[in-house]
């Protein structure tokens, strides 16, 4: 085997390997956030929600996503300050992974665990759609 082809090989696990932590890390950090977002936020409550307007429960909807994505670029630009245990290992950067940069596993993993804010967005839907909506 070439030398070529040997740090090709190393090169491409470290990179498997880099994917793999930097998803696991995202994954854990946006349950953890998605957690701390439901003690801030109000939980939904539809006896409650009746007595709001459709402007408040917009805003309300609005500042959840506003957290939402302060939290992912705070995380995001954080966790690219933490060393790669493989930097430099035959010229390797983790900072040119694309997945790093993204954050799509912190994003959809705060998302999957926001079923207040689901269930919000589904009680405006049917606020101005009037029909039932399936959840």
């Amino acid at each position: 085997m070439s030398n070529n082809t040997k740090k090709e090989i190393i090169i491409r696990s470290i990179k498997i390997i880099d994917i793999a932590y930097i998803f696991s890390v995202y994954a854990i950090s946006g349950f953890f956030f998605s957690l701390l977002l439901d003690k801030i936020f109000p939980v939904y409550n539809e006896q409650k929600y009746k007595t709001y307007s459709k402007s408040k429960i917009i805003i309300e909807i609005c500042l959840q996503f506003a957290a939402i994505g302060i939290i992912v670029y705070l995380i995001k630009n954080l966790f690219e300050l933490v060393p790669f245990p493989f930097e430099g290992i035959y010229g390797y950067e983790h900072k040119k992974v694309k997945e790093l940069d993204n954050a799509i596993p912190l994003t959809y993993t705060i998302l999957f665990f926001q079923n207040s804010l689901k269930d919000k967005l589904l009680y405006l839907s049917k606020l101005y759609f009037k029909t039932p909506i399936v959840s």
